[in-house]
């Protein structure tokens, strides 16, 4: 939703939608992408081309914008975290759409376990090891890794012992 806020063309008069069906949602942005772009390099190749500067600055300030460029990635990244299959980018009728297809069944829930899963046992082998490790080890994002940490200590499977340089990873359950 931030992207389609941020990245709109406010030349456009047509409203930002979100259409939600039985087994996806769609979020509709008035406008194309811009010309420098390829939706066909999305998430991998893609940088930030502002429409609307001082917006982009507002939320950038505020906190809800993390690096610029990175939205079309962290997008993808939470679809994968949630076991969701990669996004759809597309363009249609003069506007930009994400269409993320929902989890229909368990097997998907299976993706994420893995992940989670997978995190679990390299805490176990070296309880010293980093996100950045993990993350290369795993190919997932440091943004990805953080937040399957977060889903296992929610679910008290881990504990972090000391600050984030000198401390150590805790497996509390296998």
């Amino acid at each position: 939703m931030l992207n389609a806020v941020v990245h709109r063309d406010y030349n456009d008069p047509g409203n930002i939608q979100i259409r939600i069906f039985d087994d996806f949602i769609e979020i509709w942005s008035p406008g194309l992408l811009p010309k420098e772009l390829d939706i066909n390099s999305l998430p991998k190749n893609s940088r930030s081309i502002p429409r609307n500067k001082q917006l982009l600055n507002i939320f950038h300030l505020a906190g809800d914008i993390e690096n610029w460029g990175t939205g079309f990635a962290r997008i993808s990244e939470a679809c994968a975290v949630n076991g969701n299959p990669v996004p759809i980018f597309e363009e249609k009728s003069g506007a930009f759409i994400i269409r993320i297809n929902q989890i229909l069944d368990k097997s998907s829930d299976k993706s994420s376990d893995k992940s989670s899963d997978k995190v679990f046992e390299l805490l176990k082998e070296n309880q010293n090891i980093t996100i950045r490790q993990i993350s290369e080890i795993l190919k997932l994002s440091s943004r990805a890794v953080e937040k399957i940490l977060a889903v296992l200590k929610k679910q008290n499977r881990i504990k972090r012992i000391g600050g984030k340089k000198t401390g150590k990873w805790e497996t509390l359950n296998s």
